[in-house]
């Protein structure tokens, strides 16, 4: 198992933005975080490049707890980069082939996130299903 992230937790401000989240990761895989907007995906994302710090849980790299005091994270980080794309600039469901090319074409040794948060996503369930399938 290359990342996998076990009952991940994350509070700001007495309101939980992440509640025991459980993800796994093999190696080759591309998965797509698909949400509305302020749903947590963002938070999510940020928790396991250690870009903000869980309150609770593991992240597992290749089965070393990456939070635990002493772990190297600069070679964590090194290992696991992640590019954020904000789809509502970029984006629309009318655009669906261009982001298909997109996908397509990304080079598949580096790590891809993408956040579809222009509701437009949500409202055309085929356009969903076939971004969803993309990933």
């Amino acid at each position: 198992m290359l990342l996998e992230v076990k009952h991940l937790t994350y509070k700001a401000d007495q309101r939980t933005i992440l509640n025991n989240i459980n993800f796994k990761l093999d190696q080759g895989e591309t998965v797509a975080v698909v949400g509305p907007s302020g749903s947590g995906k963002s938070t999510f994302l940020r928790s396991i490049n250690l870009l903000e710090t869980p309150t609770d849980g593991q992240i597992l790299y290749h089965g070393q707890n990456v939070l635990e005091k002493g772990y190297d994270l600069t070679q964590y980080r090194e290992k696991l980069g992640m590019v954020f794309l904000q789809l509502h600039d970029n984006f629309k469901p009318k655009d669906y082939e261009r982001l298909e090319q997109f996908v397509i074409k990304w080079p598949k040794e580096v790590p891809l996130a993408i956040e579809l948060r222009n509701t437009e996503w949500f409202t055309d369930e085929e356009i969903l299903d076939k971004t969803c399938t993309l990933f």
